[in-house]
């Protein structure tokens, strides 16, 4: 697990409960040899679970001779007076972490969470975070979201976070709410603010970081944002969603080994509802693994589009490989995404694409994913199709 996660020491322990007082044990593990450091027991009621969170946190950074950072009269938790809230608040956070239909259910687990204790700010920042992101994540058969769901999510993740904010003006995931909100709004410079207060706040958030680097790449800053991709993945390394994002913006930085490197690792942590394995065979088609992209290729396919037979797979791989779009169309398939079109090498068809997408969809969040895929590219820059585009999305300048 040390190296898995990339960290020296673990803790592990148990939490025993008998009617209102609870018991843990926590145990300090070296991990590079399996050393126990340092072990203890901890009694305490129900509604002291804050108080001994710190208190446990305190010893263990005593046992390593290292500082919380907390400062004069710092908290590591913010505490609620409302217990069945802050059990609503974990559970929230847990089903957001695996985004997909997650991401839902979260906005109603932190919704239950706000509404039992209206004034605490980890609640509210926490429903920020989940409405900001919801329109990518649409439930199984339910419509892509239109321009008046993401409208409705980003005002809702904006009141939620700004509230936050009123009742903890230091809250780190309210701010990258509004990062999110402001950049999925095309607004570059107030998006970027908010993010940078975020990492002033907490520079060990990997959620800030993450989506500061999808800013980032969405204004073609892509080395800069490899690298903050690059920090979200080091603090929370078995994250399918944070694999993602570096595997794609390394894509677009024309890291293409790096990429697949990144890439297969997400594969291997398990089915995802985006599919990295689309986006490894995409990769290893444009390495020239014929082979390799053509397996990743049908895994992906048959779980995107299960009601295919293997006959129609094997007719979509080939029009696939040969880059038939008319042979696409019949299929039913009538555009690949643009950043795939890109990784295959066809910019015209990219740009095409993406044109297509401003033209027909009037709402500033869509298709910002794979704009910062074709941004890096010279010869994008030489369509004139692309300037339509660029002031589309606020970059003409």
């Amino acid at each position: 697990i040390g190296d898995e996660l990339g960290v020296q020491y673990l803790i592990e322990g148990s939490l025993r409960q008998q009617g209102l007082q609870r018991r843990i044990t926590a145990q300090l593990i070296d991990a590079t040899g399996d050393f126990h450091l340092w072990s203890e027991t901890y009694d305490y009621a129900v509604d002291d679970v804050f108080h001994i969170q710190t208190e446990i946190a305190e010893a263990v950074a005593a046992e390593l001779q290292v500082s919380l950072g907390l400062g004069a009269g710092g908290q590591l938790v913010t505490p609620t007076g409302n217990l069945e809230a802050y059990d609503l608040f974990l559970l929230g956070r847990a089903a957001m972490a695996g985004r997909g239909p997650g991401v839902t259910e979260s906005i109603a687990l932190f919704s239950r969470a706000t509404a039992l204790d209206p004034g605490w700010a980890p609640a509210w920042a926490g429903l920020a975070m989940a409405q900001s992101t919801v329109p990518y994540y649409p439930l199984p058969g339910a419509p892509t979201p239109d321009s008046a769901d993401w409208a409705s999510a980003l005002d809702a993740a904006e009141a939620a976070a700004r509230r936050a904010l009123e009742l903890d003006p230091r809250n780190a995931p309210a701010e990258v709410a509004l990062g999110n909100v402001f950049r999925d709004r095309w607004d570059w410079e107030e998006s970027e603010v908010h993010f940078l207060r975020a990492l002033a706040i907490d520079p060990d958030d990997p959620e800030a970081h993450q989506q500061y680097a999808e800013m980032l790449g969405s204004v073609g800053r892509i080395p800069e944002a490899v690298r903050s991709a690059r920090r979200a993945v080091e603090l929370d390394p078995t994250a399918i969603v944070r694999l993602n994002a570096l595997c794609l913006l390394l894509v677009a930085d024309r890291q293409l080994v790096e990429a697949k490197e990144v890439c297969t690792k997400a594969v291997a942590l398990g089915p995802a509802h985006w599919n990295p394995d689309y986006h490894l065979a995409n990769i290893n088609l444009a390495l020239g693994d014929v082979d390799g992209a053509v397996r990743a290729h049908r895994e992906a396919y048959r779980r995107l589009t299960p009601q295919w037979d293997e006959a129609r797979i094997d007719t979509f791989e080939a029009a696939w490989l040969a880059r038939d779009a008319a042979a696409l169309e019949e299929l039913g398939w009538p555009f690949m995404a643009a950043d795939e079109w890109r990784i295959l090498g066809d910019t015209t068809r990219a740009i095409a694409w993406l044109e297509w997408g401003f033209r027909r969809m009037p709402f500033k969040s869509d298709a910002i994913h794979n704009v910062w895929r074709i941004l890096p590219l010279e010869e994008a820059r030489q369509d004139p199709r692309f300037d339509y585009i660029l002031e589309r999305v606020g970059l003409a300048r």
